[in-house]
């Protein structure tokens, strides 16, 4: 961001409090390069929006005061290493991998989800995984849209299954979803919709290492992640058992009408 602002192409940031401050959900500080921007941004607020966030972050401020900020933005950085080891072998033994973010973002890390779609498309990837939103050659997929659509429902599926959980913060991302969304008369068409690009090549799930997080919560949150892979695997392999019984019995009966289409054709021949 300092980066971009350096440059000229950031006008506003806007930042969520309850994220960067650990207060209710509800309010946002918007800051700029751009000391003209604010003012102005300031001019058209009315003035009859809900105190509660301000009050909140008011009393938050006060009751941490700037050391007591500070020590848990330092406590933040401490366990950014810790949170990135532990996601790599959580990737690394579900045949993962952590897309890299780092260090040009020590907060926010991704994790790829190929293993967890449907088994045409998991093969298919050979990415390297680099958190680029451009595919390579190996990246690139041909896949019919009905296998799409299956493995954007399995995606999905686990992202339900994250939050049933109470494993919140986490964003999981499928490929090739397509969006529509009208304002008024105008319709908005969105490629890749809930990635930060068209097309982007990885099903991946978000996760950040945010202010406030405790060592003993980092820990519970990777066990509980884990857990739900792990309830993932044994759902979609029943999934695939029932589906596998019912395709053999399928194929009995199948045979079976034959037969008794032989057998018929068979006493027709001897009368």
């Amino acid at each position: 961001i300092n980066r971009a602002c350096a440059v000229g192409k950031v006008c506003a940031i806007v930042c969520s409090t309850d994220k960067n401050f650990m207060v209710p959900v509800g309010g946002a500080i918007i800051t700029s390069p751009s000391e003209t921007i604010i003012q102005n941004i300031g001019k058209l607020y009315p003035g009859r929006a809900n105190a509660s966030p301000i009050l909140d972050l008011f009393i938050t401020l006060l009751s941490m005061g700037l050391n007591g900020y500070q020590e848990l933005l330092t406590d933040r950085m401490r366990l950014v290493n810790r949170f990135q080891t532990k996601l790599t072998t959580l990737a690394t033994k579900y045949n993962e991998r952590v897309l890299v973010t780092y260090p040009w973002n020590s907060i926010s890390f991704g994790m790829t989800l190929y293993t967890l779609s449907d088994n045409d498309l998991s093969n298919k990837r050979n990415g390297d995984g680099d958190g680029d939103p451009n595919p390579t050659q190996n990246d690139t997929l041909t896949i019919s849209s009905a296998t799409k659509t299956k493995a954007q429902d399995e995606i999905s599926y686990f992202g339900s299954m994250l939050f049933t959980r109470c494993v919140s913060g986490t964003r999981v991302v499928p490929t090739n979803i397509h969006k529509t969304i009208a304002a008024g008369d105008v319709q908005y068409e969105f490629e890749g919709f809930g990635s930060s690009t068209d097309e982007y090549p990885h099903p991946y799930v978000t996760m950040a290492c945010a202010i406030g997080l405790p060592e003993s919560e980092l820990d519970d949150f990777f066990g509980r992640m884990e857990k739900c892979l792990k309830d993932f695997f044994v759902k979609k392999k029943k999934r695939l058992n029932k589906k596998e019984m019912e395709r053999q019995k399928k194929e009995k009966k199948e045979t079976f009408e034959k037969v008794n289409t032989i057998g018929k054709d068979v006493e027709s021949l001897q009368i």
